[in-house]
């Protein structure tokens, strides 16, 4: 109900990880470096934005036993006013990841797989940049004209529900190991070296080592 800080938790076995029920501007909850595995009933949510601000980064939020019926990974149940999503590993909802903002929201270096409808919505205030979108059945779900550029897409039933951006890349992101990601399962989504994601991000963002800012979860400061 504030302004609570998540970090370093392993959240599991749960119909909803994670939940933010602000409705004041002033509360602005941050969740990082932590592991959710949610399970696979409906309506259950990974993270929960009601309101205020959200802050996720550098988490693994996925379903219990892979591919669900589960609701969403990172998603806005209402009026997200600040909507930050920053390298995370999400997969297996029926929605992984929602950019949905009232004032501004920031998607960048995630990986969203395995989605059952789409694996990335986003609206008008959504800056979308250096994410991965594969396997989904809609990569990107979006019903404006949005700033998105520097994303990947990869098997898709359907990349996106408008056009590819100028500097989009569909290819295989060449994952070390894609198998759907499962607690304690062998998947590894670092990219192996002639990945066309490796140094093809946006190039106001840069990775820790100074170079271009890869595409996906391993990428940027």
């Amino acid at each position: 109900w504030s302004s609570s800080i998540v970090d370093k938790c392993i959240i599991s076995n749960v119909k909803e990880g994670y939940g933010t029920y602000c409705s004041i501007d002033t509360c602005n909850a941050v969740i990082k470096n932590s592991i959710i595995i949610t399970n696979n009933v409906l309506d259950a949510y990974g993270i929960r934005i009601q309101g205020g601000g959200n802050n996720s980064y550098n988490n693994i939020v996925l379903v219990k036993n892979g591919n669900s019926i589960v609701r969403k990974g990172i998603g806005v149940e209402f009026d997200a006013k600040e909507n930050i999503i920053k390298n995370n590993l999400v997969s297996g909802f029926r929605t992984n990841i929602e950019g949905l903002s009232s004032i501004s929201a920031i998607v960048e270096n995630n990986i969203s797989l395995f989605g059952n409808e789409k694996g990335y919505t986003a609206n008008a205030l959504t800056n979308m940049r250096n994410n991965i979108s594969s396997f989904n059945n809609i990569g990107l779900s979006y019903p404006t004209v949005l700033n998105t550029d520097y994303n990947l897409y990869f098997q898709n039933s359907i990349n996106t529900t408008g056009q590819l951006a100028e500097h989009d890349i569909v290819a295989d992101p060449m994952f070390v190991n894609d198998t759907i990601p499962v607690y304690g399962g062998s998947y590894n989504y670092h990219l192996q070296k002639y990945s066309q994601a490796i140094d093809a991000g946006d190039p106001n963002i840069l990775d820790v080592d100074g170079s271009r800012s890869d595409i996906g979860m391993f990428g940027g400061p």
